[in-house]
């Protein structure tokens, strides 16, 4: 069987929807969707077909990331995570690489981007369910969402303070030793927009998530 786009069927944001007859059953078109909705390749037979079993390692892995990722934010909130523990989210992707490398007009090194349990503090403090601005990252959900708006991001581009100027860090540095300036990822949705705040320290492989909160209908 052959992947066809026709039969796959996608709403007014792009996501696959429900209407429309498949050649394939039930659970491969969900593991279809999964895949497609976030940004994953799907895996192909040499015939062009899809290639469920490879499909299904996929979906597991991911399923069983989402839930570690749970625990580790759980374990934040009760106050029993490690001091500079940290939870990797995911690898950089080729397009996210080259379009940091060309807002800073260097070679990144980077290849996974992490979460510490300082930053999922700093969250909360101000965006979690008693934030101080505002409760839009108050469910565990709405921190599996992170790995969303790095993988199907709408905008990358720099995060600017109040005065319009690049913004900062002093919780990481850069590789000349700088306090390392902010990315911000922005995802559109149907009723609000997500965004996430990242560190450009690029030392140690990594990319620090320093924020993440929404403005629109939570």
């Amino acid at each position: 069987m052959h992947f066809e786009e026709s039969k796959h069927p996608r709403d007014e944001k792009g996501q696959f929807s429900d209407k429309g007859e498949s050649d394939y059953p039930a659970e491969i078109n969900k593991r279809i969707r999964w895949a497609k909705d976030n940004g994953i390749e799907l895996p192909l037979n040499s015939d062009g077909s899809v290639d469920d079993l490879r499909l299904q390692k996929l979906y597991a892995e991911e399923k069983q990331h989402a839930e570690a990722l749970s625990d580790f934010i759980s374990r934040v909130k009760r106050g029993e995570a490690k001091a500079g523990e940290i939870f990797e989210l995911g690898n950089v992707s080729s397009r996210t690489k080259a379009d940091i490398e060309y807002l800073t007009g260097q070679k990144l090194n980077a290849t996974k981007h992490v979460i510490g349990a300082d930053e999922i503090r700093h969250i909360e403090k101000g965006h979690g369910e008693q934030g101080k601005s505002d409760r839009s990252m108050s469910t565990i959900q709405d921190y599996r969402q992170i790995s969303d708006v790095l993988s199907n991001y709408n905008r990358l581009e720099w995060a600017r303070n109040k005065k319009g100027k690049i913004d900062t860090t002093n919780a990481y540095l850069d590789k000349s030793g700088r306090p390392a300036r902010l990315i911000k990822f922005t995802k559109e949705y149907a009723n609000n927009e997500q965004y996430v705040i990242e560190a450009v320290s690029d030392t140690k492989g990594r990319l620090h998530i320093i924020s993440s909160y929404k403005k629109g209908r939570i």
